[in-house]
């Protein structure tokens, strides 16, 4: 009797059948229980509801019995949708309904698991928005249940969970998001695909309702969302990309949330080898850079990392197009800004709390202030590296990046020009023509003293700009023969696509100057006279070099004087050079001078392969005005003279041919123009404008460095006969 009055006003025939292992029986009882409570809510009996609640709690849902838990949840289930029909009396009960039902949400037996869903399905039912008074609990206790090993239990859980999104749709305000937010953000790290899936379906939940900006709360939650990206499953794939992309629709303004924190994550994601979380890190950095311009200065080097090798993604022409686009929005950031914002090196402490990308927050998660500055030291570094990526575009793209910096702020470019110019040196050597020739534009407008218009207030000042050009010319000049010499194999194949693509650039007078002068102070006499050979071919045949050689012709000024005499005592390293450029400046009775120097010379193959050559170029379009000149050979004794010397030089080849085959038309030219002879005629020795050119001179210097190639062939030859000796 005293056990009946223990759980009264339960009958007995209730207790037993709660505790009963068969289903039936144990939901019978809990018809039961509902019938009785519905009474006892009629009589306004709320004591005794609460008595067996407390009953149905203690001794069943906490019961070490699964049965009497089964029965207990049934009971309790039974208990709320009877309170269904009294309005407002739910509310007074859920704090003894609801902690015992989420309590069996993580019991060792399946099926209680099940019953718990179940129940706080009813429960949830009928309690609507009451519910979400235990809102956090019963989220976290749905992202357990949803990767639950037992089928029936995860649907369970999926039923229970669309009916509390339901309930939060009608609102969301109901919700702390104070205290929900960090068990969000602690489990959108997770690798398990359902709770992923969980995740996210929820955070899309919160994303569609209209009364909660979860902009504001986006910056805990994006690197987690960019890790689910990557999930081999493609359903949470679309639906990760879904809700990134209407996310990155709604972030339109930097100052709506912590914006450097988003940037500062969304990088790391930009080199992802998933194509999916890469294309979508990139759209979110081009809008970023769209929206965020000077926001973005602090971050500048690592979007060009994450950037600049995207932008030859062969793969995905979406994304290509993205990186070239995010590429244009930060090369325009740097036209507009102020060169005094370009000047920070990675020692300066303004430079160093950027590019770490620390900024206060505001109260709604909104940066209060951003460093107004870009460090340029970081970005060379970056583009440096990228000079050496694999893919043509990128390297294209890094070669503009030097190119836009220099025409903003040369004087701090050249500071940092022991960094990247070994890269630009090496790209010389690039499979790609294209590459090289801008390469070589970068580095002719490095050596140029013309630049934009710097802001008011520059400390820089042309004298300074042009004596930056003239340091960055002569290092890159001296660079360029060295590597020349290094490297034979291209000197050979792009020696004179450099030096005439640099000449397209650059003063061609100024650049043969600059290596005429370190020619003549070469110590690699064989090398000095491969070099000459070419220079030589360069200046008689390039289109680039038409004017150059015009002022040759003439020598019409002191400064051309001045250019011949340099280009002689260089020139000096090959005879046959030298003998072509006296031709060109048309001193012909130079010419005959130089030939008495040849007798006294080894003639070697070599040496007659470049007399052929020279032939050869004798029937060009550049020679045309000599060949002319030979119709008036009284006057142009010297000349017929010079090119007859040259006939006696050759053996009697093709080259020997071509050239006797002009000079064999002199004789009749003069037997027909006899009649005509002028015997005041003066004979032309070599232009009247080059009186002031000491050829004396100039010869000892041809007979000083020619010596030396003997010195040096000399010593050749006594080494390799000591190594046969041997």
């Amino acid at each position: 009797m005293s056990h009946d009055r223990q759980y009264a006003p339960l009958t007995p025939g209730i207790i037993r059948g709660l505790s009963d292992k068969l289903y039936d029986k144990r939901k019978n009882s809990a018809l039961e229980i509902e019938r009785l409570v519905k009474s006892l809510g009629i009589a306004n009996d709320f004591t005794s509801i609460r008595k067996i609640l407390t009953i149905l709690q203690d001794d069943f849902a906490f019961s070490s019995n699964a049965n009497c838990r089964k029965g207990g949840l049934i009971g309790l289930a039974a208990i709320a949708i009877a309170l269904g029909q009294f309005p407002d009396s739910i509310a007074k009960f859920l704090p003894e309904l609801a902690p015992p039902v989420l309590g069996c949400f993580t019991d060792i037996d399946a099926r209680v698991r099940y019953y718990a869903c179940e129940a706080m399905y009813n429960i949830s039912k009928v309690a609507r928005l009451e519910i979400l008074t235990f809102f956090n609990r019963l989220f976290v206790g749905l992202f357990k249940l949803t990767s639950d090993p037992d089928p029936s239990v995860k649907n369970g859980a999926e039923l229970l969970d669309r009916l509390i999104k339901d309930i939060v749709n009608e609102d969301s305000g109901a919700i702390d998001m104070e205290t929900f937010l960090p068990l969000l953000q602690e489990r959108v790290y997770t690798q398990d695909p359902n709770n992923r899936q969980f995740i996210v379906s929820w955070i899309q939940v919160l994303e569609g309702m209209p009364d909660l900006n979860m902009i504001v709360y986006l910056p805990t939650l994006l690197e987690g969302l960019f890790r689910i990206l990557s999930d081999p499953n493609l359903e949470i794939r679309r639906m990760c990309e879904a809700l990134l992309g209407e996310f990155l629709r709604k972030v339109d303004s930097p100052r709506v949330t912590n914006f450097q924190a988003m940037v500062r994550i969304v990088l790391r994601f930009c080199i992802s080898d998933d194509r999916i979380t890469k294309l979508m890190a990139i759209s979110w950095l081009h809008n970023f850079t769209s929206i965020g311009k000077e926001q973005m200065q602090p971050y500048m080097s690592e979007i060009l990392g994450a950037v600049l090798p995207a932008v030859s993604y062969s793969v995905d022409a979406k994304l290509r197009e993205l990186a070239s686009a995010t590429n244009e929005n930060l090369m325009e950031l740097i036209r507009r800004s102020n060169p005094a914002t370009l000047v920070l090196s990675p020692e300066s402490p303004a430079a160093t709390e950027s590019s770490m990308g620390e900024g206060a927050a505001d109260a709604d998660g909104g940066n209060v202030t951003s460093p107004d500055s870009f460090n340029i030291a970081s970005m060379i570094i970056v583009l440096t590296l990228q000079l050496l990526h694999d893919s043509v575009a990128t390297r294209m793209a890094s070669l503009r990046w030097f190119d836009l910096l220099h025409s903003r702020v040369p004087k701090v470019i050249a500071q940092h020009v022991d960094e990247f110019v070994p890269a630009l040196l090496k790209i010389l050597s690039d499979p790609s023509e294209k590459v090289v020739a801008y390469a070589l534009k970068v580095m002719a407008t490095l050596s140029l003293s013309r630049f934009e218009v710097l802001e008011e207030g520059s400390l820089d000042t042309q004298a300074d700009l042009e004596e930056v050009a003239d340091t960055f010319f002569n290092r890159i000049m001296a660079d360029i023969l060295r590597l020349f010499k290094e490297d034979r194999e291209l000197f050979e194949q792009r020696g004179s696509f450099i030096i005439r693509r640099l000449a397209t650039f650059i003063d061609a007078n100024k650049i043969f100057r600059k290596l005429a002068g370190v020619l003549e102070k070469e110590e690699d006499l064989l090398f000095a006279g491969l070099m000459t050979q070419m220079l030589n071919l360069i200046l008689l045949t390039a289109p680039e070099l038409f004017v150059l050689r015009q002022q040759l012709k003439s020598m019409k000024t002191e400064e051309s004087q001045s250019f011949f005499r340099v280009l002689f005592t260089a020139w000096c390293h090959s005879p046959v050079s030298t003998y072509a450029l006296c031709l060109l400046a048309q001193q012909y009775e130079h010419c005959c001078g130089l030939l008495q120097k040849f007798s006294e010379l080894e003639v070697t193959v070599t040496f007659l392969v470049e007399i052929d050559k020279l032939i050869q170029l004798l029937e060009s379009p550049v020679f045309t005005f000599l060949r002319l000149q030979l119709l008036e050979p009284q006057r142009y004794a010297y000349l017929v003279k010079a090119l007859y010397g040259l006939l006696m030089l050759m053996p009697q080849t093709e080259a020997y041919r071509t050239l006797k085959n002009r000079l064999d038309c002199i004789p009749t030219i003069v037997l027909s123009l006899e009649l005509l002879k002028d015997e005041e005629l003066e004979v032309f020795k070599g232009s009247s404008n080059a009186s002031d050119v000491d050829f004396d001179q100039l010869l000892a210097h041809f007979d000083a460095v020619q010596e030396l190639h003997n010195v040096v062939t000399a010593e050749g030859r006594t080494s390799r006969k000591k190594q046969v000796a041997k």
